[in-house]
Formats: C-alpha cells, structure tokens, sequence
C-alpha cells in the first residue's frame, strides 16, 4: 500500500510539473479540455472492460489487499497492479463511485495531450504543439475512449510521456541526463500497467531509429544500464510481493500466457487478417486524420531525424501486432499521440 501511495504520489508530481509546463509553452489551457470531465458519472457501466476497473480497485480497498487483483471475488492476473492502484488512489481520495474511476481515467487522458503538445512544439514549432494537442483533445475516439476505458489511456499516456523526453533529450543536450531519467520513469510506469510491451517496443523503434540513422554508436549515451535499474526498481516490489505469496505460478500465467498467448494464439473468437489496423489508423483520429497520408509523405520526403523517429514509431506499433494472432483495435492506440504530431507538423507548415 505504501509503494503504490508513493507511486501515486510521483505521478501527481510529474502531471502538475507537464501541466505547468505546457501553460507556459502556450499549449491549450484546461478549457480546451473541459469536456472530458462534463457529467461523468452520467452513464452507468455500459462496457465489461471498464467494469474490471472500477470492481477491482474497489474490492482491494475494501479488503485492504493491494497485491492480489480480484474481481467478483476471483483472482484477476491479466494484467499487471498499477491501473488497480491509481483507481484505489482516487477512491481513497474521492471516495468509491464511477465518477472517480472516470475521474483517473480523464486525468490520464490530459496528460497525453500535453505529452502530445510538448512533442509538437518541440519538433515542429509552437503552433504544431497547439495542434497536435488539440487534435487529441477533440478526436471522438479519443474522448470515447478517455471516459471508460481505463489501461489503454494510461498506457499510452506513459509510453507519449517516455517519447516527450526522449525527444527532448535529443533537442537539448545540455538535460539529456534529466528528460532520459523522466523516460525510463515513464516506461517503469508504462511496464507495471500493461507489461513487458512496454519495454520492448520503445527499445525496438529506438534501435531501428539509430540505425537508420547512422547514429548506432550512440546507444552509448542512452544511459540504458542505469535505465533498466529504474524500471526493474519501479517494476520489481510489487512482483516479489507476488512471488512471496505465490511462487512463479502468478508471474509465469501473465508474462506467458496473457503476454506470449495472445500474440501467438487467438483468444475468443475473432476473423481479423492483416488489413486489419489499417482503418484503425485512419480513424483513431477522425477528422485529423484525414490529413495522415500527406503528413506521412511529407514527413518522409523531409528527412528529418525527429519526424522519422514519429514514422518508425507509428510503423513498429502497427506492424508488430498486425501479426499478433489476437487483434484488438486498442492495441496500437499508442501511435496516436505521434500521429497527432505528424499531422499537426504538415498543418502549421501550410
């Protein structure tokens, strides 16, 4: 309980710290997005995926366990604690309902438009940042998806986290030591959400970018040995604490079964081939990103180290799991901060 309050605790930290920042970059200000927060105990739980998320926070705040996931008093092992803990976080603090589990997920949902907006005006300039801010914070999709469906929103708002600083590394040499310690915190986090994915695809899509690149002798200055103790250190308590109850068996049914089983296996019935996540990516972002194909063009015919790094990530996250066995639409949702940046970069050059 101590390690997920100070969890908690870190992110708020680093929320206010964004929030903050992207007030004095110019970035929109909380009007802009005022409406993830309208009426959010509304409706009631109308989707079985958001349903875990609010009974399983609940039931370990009732009963004071916060190593052991249930839901309707069964073992819940799927995923790892993190999402459980930040909803717990708010219960404790707003009390238990579905308006505070939507609340968390609504906070998450702002700081992956900030992320968003600072990845912007990094690359591409001021009225870039306000775009691509913009362009998340209005998408149907993604309101949609930032009042009930709670893991792929902080998942993706972690992983939009870690690329803001290492894009930011990169632009100022002078903090490159600051924005890759927030990168791999932000991964750390991104890892205790979903899982290992969370480390194996940034590490892929950095490493096809130094090689294309022609930077490869770099990797020297990504500071990765100390990067992985800060993620095993943020990643490893709560699964010793599960391995003392529970031996291997617990740990062995997540990063096996759930992790490798879905890749390699289809789960639930499903008739989804490889065409699958193209009109996912040209959805997500409706009606912004009508405009992806020309920003992907131009981005490529750019030649820009920056806007290549967004391209190899949009291309890893679609073409890894285009192979997955199980597909699911949520899968590549975090390509959609970087999308935003592709398209808000050809919209403020025009």
């Amino acid at each position: 309980k101590l390690w997920g309050n100070g969890l908690l605790l870190a992110m708020g930290v680093l929320f206010t710290a964004l929030l903050l920042r992207s007030i004095r970059s110019g970035l929109p200000t909380p009007n802009a997005l005022i409406l993830l927060f309208v009426d959010l105990g509304g409706s009631t739980i109308w989707d079985a995926n958001e349903a875990f998320y609010v009974e399983t926070p609940r039931q370990m705040v009732q009963q004071g366990d916060y190593v052991n996931p249930s839901f309707n008093g069964q073992p819940r092992w799927n995923k790892p604690v993190l999402s459980y803990w930040i909803v717990a976080g708010f219960y404790q603090v707003f009390g238990v309902s579905v308006t505070s589990e939507r609340l968390a997920i609504a906070v998450g949902a702002v700081l992956l438009v900030l992320a968003a907006g600072v990845i912007g005006r990094t690359i591409a300039g001021a009225d870039a940042g306000i775009v691509a801010a913009l362009a998340l914070a209005s998408a149907p999709r993604v309101m949609l998806w930032s009042r009930r469906i709670f893991i792929d929103i902080y998942f993706t708002s972690f992983l939009s986290v870690a690329l803001m600083a290492y894009v930011l590394a990169r632009a100022r040499p002078a903090q490159r030591g600051r924005w890759l310690v927030l990168m791999y915190v932000a991964m750390g986090l991104a890892v205790l959400t979903k899982g290992p994915v969370a480390l194996l695809l940034p590490g892929l899509i950095l490493a096809i970018e130094l090689v294309l690149s022609g930077r490869w002798r770099d990797v020297t200055t990504l500071m990765a040995p100390l990067g992985l103790v800060m993620v095993v250190a943020i990643v490893a308590p709560w699964y010793i604490a599960v391995y003392h109850q529970h031996g291997w068996d617990r740990i062995y049914e997540f990063f096996v079964k759930e992790n490798v089983g879905r890749y390699t296996e289809t789960v639930g019935y499903q008739s989804r081939n490889v065409t699958f996540y193209i009109p996912v990516l040209l959805t997500d972002l409706l009606p912004w990103s009508l405009f992806l194909p020309a920003a992907a063009w131009a981005a490529w015919r750019a030649r820009r180290e920056d806007l290549r790094l967004l391209l190899i990530w949009v291309a890893v996250f679609v073409g890894v799991f285009t192979f997955s066995k199980t597909k699911q639409d949520l899968y590549i949702f975090p390509i959609v901060p970087a999308v935003a940046v592709l398209i808000a970069s050809v919209l403020a050059d025009a």
